[in-house]
């Protein structure tokens, strides 16, 4: 990418084609549920859910974290 420099015309042509789309999407997508984020109670409620949701894929389910070569073994003792 360093060695071949994009031509002018080419950008701009990217940039025709993109930025329609792009106002499109601006239009459609906005900001929901801020007052999460920016206040201290939403801010403590997203952190114990962020750690809730961390610590149930941490308690271990039988069967379901095997390894994919842990089934190789019992076949060879057959």
């Amino acid at each position: 990418m360093l060695n071949h420099p994009l031509q002018l015309t080419t950008v701009q042509g990217f940039l025709k084609a993109g930025l329609p789309w792009l106002r499109r999407i601006k239009a459609i997508v906005r900001r929901r549920l801020s007052y999460i984020c920016t206040t201290l109670p939403g801010r403590i409620t997203l952190g114990v859910a962020i750690a809730l949701m961390a610590i149930s894929m941490m308690i271990p389910i039988p069967g379901a974290n095997n390894l994919p070569t842990s089934n190789r073994h019992f076949c060879n003792c057959l």
